[in-house]
């Protein structure tokens, strides 16, 4: 942990800790195993401080959407989520819990494993002479919706049982936050919802809420690809027809899986692009239905900040960085 952070609840910093680790070592150690053991995690280690961090970019400083929370934990709820974490992660992994296609917050799957895979298996379909359509969904507050207790019954799934999955009940029920603004304090109020911001165990538990997608989209066919809240899927065929067909067929299934699991997707920011042998005359005029929403293909589609064309090339990102590397290079001139 960074002994710069700022202070939790509990306003104990981080450089304290560190400067009296030899001291207290054996009651940290005696506080985690305790917890561990008895399947609880302390009220006082649930209480959080929320700071709204000003997104900036010309938004409106009055409006509270401008505004991002970032939870700070109290720094012994820290340490003992990081020995968890530690174990758990060990956990889903000897288990495979997790998808191949599920990247972030894991090792070795970063935003550039997830485009270098989409990526590739977009052209192997257009090589082979293949429609390939893809669709891009926007989760609105994928992080602050999420039912916390939904949870449980996934950690299940996965093989936690016993004390393990009743420390997990203890550490999602029964937490509470205030907002901390230039000196003043709000009071607490209990959160039901939502994956904490700032939280060492929060992305890992959010892969783990969304970790089934594939029982509604198809299993075995990878044919999508998550980065924390963003999600794409594709669907490969040899007529518009057939993958317009099957597009519709997963975006209702995902819409009704992301309900049910607490998401809400945003469907006039849905992106949609055809591509593989399919020709521009006859994209132009054909369009599915995803969410009520009528959606006509894009010449482009932007994946985790990258810009491809329906030729499946970053030619559009490519042109994108030329012109802003020129306009900051006239700044500096």
């Amino acid at each position: 942990m960074r002994a710069t952070e700022a202070l939790g609840v509990d306003g104990i910093p981080v450089s304290v800790l560190k400067k009296g680790i030899e001291v207290l070592a054996g009651p940290i150690s005696h506080l985690v195993n305790r917890s561990l053991a008895s399947g609880t995690v302390p009220t006082a280690l649930k209480l959080s401080n929320v700071l709204p961090i000003y997104k900036g970019k010309g938004k409106s400083a009055a409006d509270p959407a401008s505004y991002r929370p970032v939870c700070i934990l109290p720094a012994l709820s820290k340490i003992l989520e990081t020995v968890v974490k530690t174990d758990f992660e060990i956990h889903l992994a000897k288990t495979e819990a997790l998808p191949n296609t599920q990247f972030g917050f894991r090792r070795g799957r970063s935003t550039t494993t997830a485009l270098a895979t989409a990526h590739a298996k977009w052209l192997k379909a257009e090589q082979r002479g293949k429609v390939v359509g893809v669709l891009g969904f926007d989760l609105s507050a994928a992080f602050d919706t999420v039912d916390q207790l939904q949870l449980l019954p996934k950690l299940k799934k996965l093989g936690i049982e016993g004390m393990q999955l009743e420390w997990f009940k203890s550490y999602l029920s029964g937490g509470s936050q205030r907002v901390v603004w230039n000196g003043a304090e709000s009071d607490f109020l209990n959160v039901k919802y939502g994956v904490r911001q700032g939280s060492i165990l929060g992305p890992i538990l959010y892969l783990v809420l969304v970790a089934d997608v594939t029982s509604c989209v198809g299993i075995g066919d990878e044919e999508n690809s998550s980065y924390a809240d963003d999600f794409f899927l594709w669907a490969v065929g040899d007529s518009l027809e057939e993958v317009g067909l099957l597009l519709e067929t997963k975006a209702d299934a995902f819409s009704k899986y992301a309900g049910g699991n607490g998401l809400v997707l945003n469907a006039a920011k849905t992106q949609f692009m055809i591509g593989g042998k399919a020709k521009k005359k006859d994209t132009s005029a054909f369009t599915i239905r995803v969410g009520g929403v009528e959606l006509h293909p894009s010449d482009e589609i932007e994946f985790l900040g990258v810009k491809f064309d329906s030729d499946f090339t970053t030619a559009p990102h490519n042109a994108y960085v030329v012109k802003a590397a020129k306009q900051r290079a006239a700044l500096i001139s």
